[in-house]
């Protein structure tokens, strides 16, 4: 159990409270969590996953592989093709369920996971050789991860962008969401919230209007910027509740 807040006096109510109901013990500042390493330090609190990379690389074989400089191949587009060869299913969908946790502390990889997610049902032999590229792009980067530092100001900012008829398959805009501070779901209508200059809120906007209403970009683009426009909103209501 992870306990976090401001308030000392009230946090150690709740340890002795738990103490008294359940058997547990004090492990002092959070170092560790279900793969999740933390660190402080003057210029603030640093997540990652360094540890969970290694053991995957182990147990993927790829622990000497020649490392990718980045996670997916520029203006790669993938999509079901037809006739093509199909891979391991088991496989594919491990390896991507573990690279979807990693994407917690790895917003850099967020884009292409979002991709290579959209086909476990039959993922096919292209999809597996993009999760290949992605774990030979962390065996370059197992160190990387996310810092939270305090930037001086609670100003909401709100980054929005729209691709339009941008997937292969059905030639439709597609949808994701970003957290943290940079995208952490493929995407070509995106959104990130920022607070104090962190991003603090994920958003997955509504499904895609249909083809008749998206002609022209202009067209998809409000689409994107209208419902981003309610969730912000959303965003100062809940700044203005808990008091900032």
């Amino acid at each position: 159990m992870i306990i976090t807040g401001n308030d000392k006096e009230e946090i150690l109510k709740l340890k002795t409270n738990l103490f008294s109901e359940f058997e547990m013990k004090d492990l002092g500042r959070l170092k560790y969590f279900l793969g999740i390493e933390v660190l402080r330090s003057k210029q603030g609190i640093f997540i990652c996953q360094k540890k969970y990379i290694l053991d995957l690389l182990a147990e993927t074989g790829m622990i000497d592989c020649k490392p990718a400089e980045t996670p997916m191949v520029a203006n790669q587009k993938l999509f079901m093709e037809e006739g093509a060869p199909l891979t391991d299913k088991e496989q594919y969908q491990r390896l991507v369920g573990k690279l979807i946790y990693l994407s917690h502390t790895r917003p850099d990889i967020a884009y292409v996971v979002g991709i290579v997610s959209q086909f476990m049902h039959q993922p096919q032999e292209s999809h597996m050789e993009a999760v290949w590229r992605i774990i030979r792009y962390l065996k370059g980067t197992p160190g990387h991860g996310v810092l939270f530092k305090p930037n001086g100001h609670l100003r909401t900012q709100v980054y929005i962008d729209a691709d339009w008829a941008g997937d292969r398959g059905d030639r439709r805009s597609t949808s994701g969401y970003f957290t943290l501070s940079l995208d952490l779901q493929s995407s070509s209508q995106r959104v990130c919230y920022y607070v104090g200059g962190l991003g603090v809120v994920a958003s997955a906007p509504p499904p895609p209007p249909p083809p008749e209403l998206e002609f022209r970009l202009p067209r998809a683009e409000f689409w994107s910027s209208n419902f981003n426009y309610h969730d912000s909103c959303y965003v100062v209501s809940v700044n203005l509740e808990v008091g900032y």
